[in-house]
């Protein structure tokens, strides 16, 4: 799964700058209408349910992030928190590439990783209490993602398309423009014999929650066998 959104959101820190959110256990928060987003392994890598997923009233969104680990494709997955104007509110690695074979035994995580994916279980469920998270479902599209000429992604009130660095949205009443320079892969040399790396960038994904005014989208990158493509990042948008 890859996966893979007015305000636009359109910083991908991976660092947290701010304080982590926090409910308080003596605070009584109404019934949810949907489940909480929850994390699992299973059949050796990753699955999301719920998620990415947006708080009813945008004021965050809780999107899943995978890295691209080249050429040894190891599973991991960072959670991130991000406010409606895109900043990372909390990043957490429930594992990172490098620790596959340490957290991994005969397909299955070891106590420490399954400690991990309980505890950002645990993050997860009580960010939906606090926050009425709702699940968001991908678009439909027109065309390949991976393909040079831009899909047409058709959300219930959206229609989105990326072209040139901008990504353009058109609702029922009205259109605007999202500037994604800050989306494009940095350039450069892999190695100091290799020519310099230009990795495209595109919409792999467009998500959508009814009733929110938001969008999460899956920025994904072009590569080569000697210029690997990084990882995607996921953007919010809010109107």
């Amino acid at each position: 799964m890859r996966s893979a959104l007015l305000l636009a959101l359109v910083a991908c820190s991976h660092g947290a700058s701010h304080a982590p959110l926090k409910g308080t256990a003596d605070t009584a928060f109404p019934p949810r209408a949907t489940p909480a987003p929850s994390i699992e392994w299973t059949s050796s890598r990753f699955e999301w349910h719920g998620l990415p997923a947006i708080a009813r009233d945008r004021s965050i969104a809780v999107v899943p992030l995978v890295d691209n680990d080249s050429a040894r494709g190891y599973p991991n997955l960072r959670i991130e928190v991000k406010s409606r104007d895109d900043r990372t509110l909390e990043g957490t690695d429930v594992l990172i590439a490098n620790d596959f074979e340490q957290l991994v035994m005969e397909d299955k995580p070891v106590p420490e990783l399954a400690r991990r994916i309980t505890a950002m279980n645990k993050k997860l469920g009580d960010l939906h209490r606090e926050h009425d998270l709702v699940p968001m479902q991908a678009a439909s599209h027109s065309g390949d993602p991976m393909d040079e000429t831009p899909p047409v992604f058709l959300t219930k009130y959206a229609q989105v398309t990326y072209e040139g660095g901008t990504l353009h949205v058109t609702l029922a009443n009205r259109s605007f423009a999202v500037d994604g320079t800050r989306w494009k892969a940095p350039t450069g040399k892999r190695c100091p014999a290799c020519d310099p790396c230009v990795n495209p960038e595109f919409v792999r994904e467009v998500y959508a929650a009814d009733d929110v005014d938001a969008l999460v989208v899956d920025i994904g990158y072009r590569g080569t066998d000697t210029c690997w493509e990084p990882g995607d990042q996921l953007h919010v948008i809010t109107w």
